[in-house]
């Protein structure tokens, strides 16, 4: 990717053309001799593939698939660990298709895989990435998909109880703060968004504060009018500041949606059904 870059140092089209060129007859290599083995590859992304079988897959098969591999492309593989089950959430603006870049799953020895979702996100708070890992342990109790799909009201029971605790009150600010890198010079934004808001709260504080540096703020009133007054800057805080517990309220549901796919969720009866995501009411 780095290649095909535009401001690249040592950038060039040609070379990019030629490292997917060579990249893509690799993954139809691999997977040749995987569905020789008995295996489906059902997800592949820069260095790493997964492999799915109909029968109970066996460690000593897997590693043989990884000798095989390797012989053929010259380029050592080895598995990282056979899962129970493996989730790629649906993306939001396109239900149907699964985005590459995030997954999660529950390895047969109990340890849990994350990638991509809030709680190995930089922008993501303390509150919501702690609410999804208690979801993603209430799920990691099934052995399979008939059992993950039955631990689904309970992942949302978890999101509930955290909701719950936004509108009590009871929620300490420090957990609330969002993160965000300024892309550009504050000056130089165009649109209102919560990191130019805060840079520009900042700027009239008297400090100084220039495009790359990362800005931290809370959610205090996601539906005013001005802009100004929907977020504040961490270094503004004070005995007056109140969090919005609406808009955590919807980064907690939206938390619990990038678990589950998008087929799965409308086919379960879950109560406040109408409040998760647009496109359920599509």
């Amino acid at each position: 990717g780095y290649l095909g870059f535009k401001n690249a140092r040592f950038g060039r089209v040609e070379a990019h053309t030629a490292v997917t060129a060579f990249a893509r007859d690799i993954m139809l290599k691999t997977q040749e001799i995987g569905e020789a083995m008995g295996f489906k590859m059902i997800h592949g992304i820069v260095d790493s593939l997964w492999i799915q079988s109909n029968e109970e897959i066996a460690y000593d098969k897997v590693v043989e698939f990884c000798r095989r591999v390797t012989e053929a492309v010259n380029i050592k593989m080895s598995p990282k660990g056979v899962y129970r089950w493996m989730v790629i959430p649906s993306s939001r603006i396109h239900p149907s298709i699964a985005p590459l870049n995030r997954y999660y799953g529950v390895f047969r020895n109990g340890g849990i895989k994350t990638r991509g979702i809030e709680t190995r996100r930089r922008d993501t708070c303390l509150f919501v990435g702690d609410c999804q890992k208690v979801m993603i342990k209430t799920l990691a109790h099934a052995m399979n998909k008939k059992e993950f799909l039955e631990q689904v009201p309970a992942a949302y029971a978890v999101c509930k109880e955290y909701i719950e605790k936004l509108h009590r009150g009871s929620v300490d600010l420090r957990d609330l703060v969002l993160h965000a890198r300024l892309t550009r010079e504050p000056g130089e934004y165009r649109t209102t968004s919560r990191a130019s808001v805060v840079a520009q709260q900042l700027i009239k504080s008297g400090r100084e504060i220039h495009a790359g540096q990362k800005v931290n703020y809370i959610l205090v009133d996601e539906d005013a009018r001005s802009p100004i007054r929907r977020v504040k800057a961490l270094e503004l805080f004070d005995e007056t500041t109140r969090y919005d517990p609406e808009a955590y309220a919807q980064l907690c549901i939206r938390a619990f949606e990038n678990l589950i796919p998008a087929q799965h969720l409308q086919e379960l009866h879950l109560d406040d059904v109408n409040r998760l995501t647009p496109y359920l009411s599509q």
